[in-house]
Parts: structure tokens; sequence; C-alpha cells
């Protein structure tokens, strides 16, 4: 079984962004570092998950969230520099 630290070394992903997968999708932790995971072993799969933060900072930003627009918006270019569209 994979613990949390595997899948996120094996994703290459950030606490950050699980975190933003865990709110979007309305399920916990785990579960999002599990789907993450998942969404990163493919051109489809990324794109997804791409879509998925660029979703989260459009929610952040539409909402007024400052202090958490930063955090997503670092989030989603922390992860088009180590998963850049292929």
């Amino acid at each position: 079984m994979l613990t949390m630290q595997d899948c996120l070394d094996y994703s290459d992903l950030s606490e950050e962004e699980i975190h933003m997968v865990a709110h979007h999708e309305h399920i916990p932790y785990s579960a999002a570092a599990h789907l993450a995971c998942t969404l990163v072993q493919d051109k489809a799969g990324e794109k997804r998950l791409r879509d998925i933060l660029a979703e989260v900072v459009g929610e952040t930003e539409h909402e007024g969230r400052r202090e958490d627009l930063q955090a997503a918006q670092q989030a989603l270019y922390d992860y088009n520099q180590h998963h850049p569209c292929r």
C-alpha cells in the first residue's frame, strides 16, 4: 500500500495541489492524493488535473478569498512548471 508521501513523490505533486483537488472534488485528502496520482499518469489526466486547479483559482477569485487566491495561483503555477503541456 502506498503512503501519502509515496503518492506525492511518485506524482511530483505538492500537498497544496492535493488539498486543492480534495476541496474541488469534495473528497478526503487521501482520496484526492490517490486521484491526483492516477491523473498524472497520462496526457488526458494531466489536462484534467490542470483544469481542476484552474477552476479552484477561478472559484477562489470569484469568492474574493485573496489569501487563498495566492496559494491557489502558486499551486497552479507550480503544477504547470512540473507538468508542462505535452
